[in-house]
C-alpha cells in the first residue's frame, strides 16, 4: 500500500516501503499494520488516494488479471511437462507479463517528469513527450508546471503528476495501440482520483484531465473530466475513504 508522511518541516514524503525485520538492508511494501503503528506513535501518516480507491473493485483491471493466465495457458505448449509443471510455468509467465505494464508505465512517468524538470527526456521518449506537451497546451494553453507534487490532506495524501495554477493533469499509459481508444478510456476511478487530488492540493475549483499515453505509437489523448464528473467522483471517493478508515483502521472519520 502507498502511504505518505507529513514531516515537522511541512514536507511530505512517501513511505511506500519499510525495512524487513529479518533483513534490514532489504525493503518490503508497507502494510496496513505499519500504518496503524505509525498512527499510534503520533506520526502524521495518511493513505494515498490510490490506496483508498483500492477499496472498490476495478472491473477493467479485474478482467485483465483474469485474462492473463488464460492467455498464457492458451499459448504455452505443455509438451512433456507434468500438469503441475505446466501450471507453475503458466503462473510464472503470468507474473512476468503482469510486471511489464507497471514497469513500462513507471518509465514513461519518469520520462515526463525529467522532461518537465530538465527539458530533456530519456532516449526513446522524445516524441511521446513532445506530443504530450502539445496536447496539454492545446487543452489549457501554455503553462508552467510542477511535477510529482506531494500533498497531505486531513485524511489522505497523494502525488499529482502535473500541477499548475488551476489545472491538474495525471498521466495514464497504454502499452499497446490496441488498448488506446480515444474517447473511451475515461472511467469513474479517474473522476475519483482527480477530484481527490484537487481537494487535497487545496485547489477545489481546478480543471482536471487525464493524459493517456500510448507507448507503442506515441499517441496522446487529453481527456478532460467535467465538473459534474468531478463532483460525482468526490462523493464516491469520500465514501471509499470512510470505508477505508472504518474497515482497515477501526476508526470513524467525518469527511
Amino acid at each position: 500500500m502507498h502511504v505518505y508522511e507529513k514531516l515537522a518541516d511541512g514536507s511530505v514524503e512517501p513511505r511506500h516501503f519499510v525495512p524487513m525485520a529479518s533483513r534490514p538492508d532489504a525493503l518490503r511494501p508497507t502494510r496496513v499494520t505499519d500504518l496503524r503503528k505509525w498512527i499510534k506513535e503520533g506520526k502524521t501518516v495518511k493513505p494515498s488516494v490510490t490506496t483508498v480507491m483500492d477499496m472498490w473493485a476495478k472491473p477493467g483491471l479485474v478482467n485483465w488479471l483474469i485474462n492473463q493466465p488464460l492467455h498464457q495457458a492458451y499459448a504455452l505448449d505443455r509438451g512433456s511437462m507434468s500438469e503441475n509443471q505446466w501450471i507453475e510455468e503458466v503462473k510464472r509467465l503470468t507474473e512476468v507479463e503482469k510486471d511489464k505494464a507497471p514497469n513500462a508505465g513507471t518509465e514513461a512517468h519518469e520520462a515526463m517528469q525529467r522532461g518537465d524538470e530538465t527539458g530533456t527526456v530519456p532516449e526513446g521518449f522524445e516524441q511521446l513527450y513532445a506530443n504530450a506537451c502539445e496536447a496539454v497546451e492545446n487543452w489549457c494553453g501554455f503553462r508552467q508546471w510542477q511535477c510529482e507534487v506531494n500533498f497531505c490532506a486531513e485524511h489522505y495524501a497523494g502525488q499529482a503528476d502535473r500541477v499548475s495554477d488551476g489545472f491538474i493533469v495525471d498521466w495514464k499509459t497504454k502499452q499497446f495501440a490496441e488498448k488506446f481508444k480515444p474517447g473511451a478510456m475515461l472511467y469513474r476511478n479517474h473522476w475519483m482520483q482527480l477530484a481527490a487530488y484537487r481537494q487535497g492540493l487545496g485547489m477545489p475549483g481546478a480543471k482536471c484531465a487525464i493524459g493517456f499515453l500510448c507507448l507503442e505509437t506515441n499517441e496522446v489523448e487529453i481527456a478532460p473530466v467535467s465538473e459534474v464528473q468531478l463532483q460525482s467522483g468526490w462523493r464516491s471517493f469520500t465514501r471509499a475513504l470512510a470505508e477505508f478508515y472504518e474497515t482497515k483502521l477501526d476508526m470513524e472519520i467525518m469527511v
